[in-house]
């Protein structure tokens, strides 16, 4: 299990900086408390106080600070200037234990005896998935015209917030919300990487308003190509489409070549960026220049030691060279970087899970069923401990398939109980599964209710779509769900109350050569 480790710290000055990775794995276990590091009860007074002022930036939360804290502040509440401190070390220690909704309550004491950073309290509310707290605490940041306050705000403290609000059905606030924000001007004091989010959001209300000149307003901040598939799909956008359809361009040319001239500047500023690095490759790969691709992530990738010193954007990376090469018919190309990507110590490798199961859908989706089996069960074993519900039910998915495969079908009985129960809310993987092993009319019902749900029916109109819009994977034999609108009209009529099958001008040019 990966844990959350020191999230928050304290500097000398009292101040508060945030240093995080969340991920839902990280909220499965809640960690037990920690013995203290001595017996802090018996002391004195006196021998108390040593131990206070011998405090440091690298006390430990858990065993020292909040130990020492609460004692002295129990036999002295009149020391009113501890409670801030007591209730900040709470927090931390709350936070080393994944105890999300209690590191939420503890900064909620510290509100009330002080003023800690505003986004802090946002990130919590939404590794607690409290989706009311998030929107509200959203909502104060956003519309305060506090400049400091806006600028302050960053990507990985708002996108807890957002999926806890979206799982909570609360999409409609985020969505009115952000749109009053951007009306205002708060985009001119935030942070450029919440631009995109945030106006993604606001598009809803474009929509609702037929209001095609705020949508192409909002339109201009979004230019992640991937994000159009749900904007061209989604019948919600249908009053906007116009805007949405001149923004993408024929084959998708428009929008990927905007992006690739944004990243381009980005790494041309700062060419020891890896983010900038990786974001290059995809707009490469999204403009269907595959040996761009590889060449570029050679380049920007070579030293003699990348195997032992590769950090996360550069496995991203690779993980795109690797498709591109399959694309390219380079196979066993292919497969020699992701056996790369898939050394190294674990604990060094920050998300490895993810090219592990990246590795064993790849092997399976090309029908390679046993090479596929064999890394879909290492993958699944990274999975149990540093993965989240969706991973474990990718895994899933992947043993599935690759034991029908190989006509071992009576092993996945358990196999599919453990997806349905992993993929409570992931329809389209449970649906996958089933389709595996022909159990289409299951299947059918798995869809269809999935899109009569809020909370599932958008990802499962994106899987539905045609397989251009697939752009990032390797090309699939697998069954597929949108093969069912053919032959189940119940699947068709659920699909087009709520979207339509994206046009075929609109298929985005990397898809043509894959």
């Amino acid at each position: 299990m990966v844990r959350a480790r020191k999230l928050l710290g304290i500097t000398s000055a009292g101040a508060l900086f945030l240093c995080l990775k969340v991920t839902a794995a990280q909220a499965q276990d809640i960690v037990p408390m920690p013995e203290p590091a001595m017996d802090y009860v018996s002391m004195s007074l006196l021998d108390l106080g040593e131990q206070l002022r011998a405090i440091t930036d690298n006390s430990d939360d858990c065993r020292e600070m909040v130990p020492i804290f609460s004692e002295v502040f129990e036999r002295r509440p009149d020391i009113t200037e501890l409670a801030p401190a007591l209730y900040s070390a709470q927090m931390r220690c709350a936070l080393e234990r994944n105890a999300f909704a209690d590191a939420l309550q503890h900064f909620e004491d510290w509100e009330s005896v002080g003023a800690p950073p505003p986004p802090i309290g946002l990130y919590l509310a939404g590794a607690a998935e409290d989706g009311p707290k998030s929107v509200m605490r959203l909502e104060a940041i956003l519309l305060s015209s506090d400049e400091t306050m806006l600028s302050s705000l960053r990507l990985e403290y708002v996108r807890p917030a957002l999926r806890a609000a979206r799982k909570a059905n609360l999409s409609p606030e985020l969505e009115r919300i952000s749109a009053i924000a951007i009306e205002a001007g708060a985009l001119d004091h935030i942070d450029q990487e919440l631009h995109s989010e945030l106006a993604s959001n606001a598009l809803s209300v474009a929509a609702a308003r037929q209001d095609l000149t705020f949508a192409e307003q909002l339109l201009d901040y979004v230019d992640y190509p991937l994000s159009y598939t749900r904007l061209l799909g989604m019948r919600e956008f249908e009053p906007i489409w116009p805007a949405v359809e001149a923004r993408v361009g024929s084959k998708f040319e428009a929008i990927t070549s905007s992006f690739r001239e944004s990243m381009m500047a980005a790494w041309d500023t700062d060419q020891g960026d890896s983010d900038a690095m990786r974001e290059v490759a995809y707009a490469l790969y999204f403009e269907g220049d595959l040996a761009g691709v590889i060449d570029f992530v050679d380049a920007a990738t070579a030293r003699d030691d990348l195997a032992a010193t590769l950090v996360e954007d550069e496995t991203w990376a690779l993980n795109l060279k690797a498709y591109s090469l399959d694309a390219l018919g380079r196979t066993a190309e292919a497969d020699a970087v992701f056996e790369m990507i898939g050394q190294g110590d674990r604990e060094l490798r920050p998300g490895l899970v993810n090219f592990a199961i990246n590795r064993g859908s790849r092997l399976v989706r090309q029908g390679r069923w046993e090479e596929g089996l064999e890394a879909a069960e290492y993958a699944a074993q990274i999975a149990e401990e540093d993965g989240s519900p969706f991973a474990r039910s990718l895994t899933l998915r992947d043993r599935i398939c690759a034991l029908d495969g190989l006509g071992r079908t009576d092993e996945t009985t358990q196999l599919l109980e453990n997806l349905h129960t992993e993929a409570e809310d992931l329809p389209g993987l449970r649906a996958q599964g089933l389709l595996c092993l022909g159990r289409d009319d299951e299947a059918a019902e798995v869809i269809v209710d999935g899109l009569s749900k809020e909370t599932t029916r958008e990802q499962l109109i994106e899987d539905m779509q045609p397989e251009a819009f697939e752009m990032f994977y390797t090309h699939s034999i697998l069954p597929k769900m949108r093969d069912l609108m053919a032959t189940h009209p119940e699947i068709r009529e659920a699909f087009l109350e709520h979207a339509r099958v994206i046009p075929e001008q609109f298929y985005p040019a990397a898809s043509l050569v894959h």
